[in-house]
């Protein structure tokens, strides 16, 4: 019985640490002294053009925009794994429609877009490394809203 205790409470204790994010403003989470950093911000989940996916070290992931106003033609990419689960997206097909995505978020319901959102995540810049040059994306793993 304690070992179960004692397995519940690591395990609790590591889910913690990885929710846990450095809480960054929307307009400062692409500086180049965030790559490779956990990185929590706001902002709303945006297709704009199109949504492309693929499988990046084994996680099948699509690319949404984050803007920080959807009006706003600036974003950067939110990459969200596809499942089944909580913090997922249901699989798109080639034609989709933004209004029958499904995204979850940390708490299993669907996220609403027009509504905006708090991402957690592994920000990736290459800000630091050309500041003419620019790509930055954070692979999400909580989504709340």
């Amino acid at each position: 019985m304690k070992i179960v205790i004692i397995g519940l409470v690591v395990g609790g204790m590591l889910t913690a640490c990885l929710s846990a994010g450095q809480p960054v403003e929307y307009a400062k989470a692409c500086d180049g002294g965030n790559d490779g950093r956990t990185i929590e911000t706001s902002g709303y989940l945006d297709v704009g053009f199109g949504l492309y996916c693929s499988n990046r070290a084994g996680r099948s992931e699509c690319g949404f925009q984050l803007k920080n106003d959807l009006r706003d033609k600036t974003a950067f990419t939110a990459d969200i794994a596809v499942g089944s689960g909580a913090n997922t997206m249901d699989k798109a097909g080639r034609q989709f429609e933004k209004a029958k995505l499904i995204v979850r978020g940390h708490d299993g319901n669907k996220i609403d877009f027009s509504r905006k959102v708090k991402v957690t995540g592994k920000l990736s810049t290459t800000k630091h490394l050309d500041p003419n040059s620019f790509a930055c994306f954070v692979q999400v793993y909580k989504i709340e809203q």
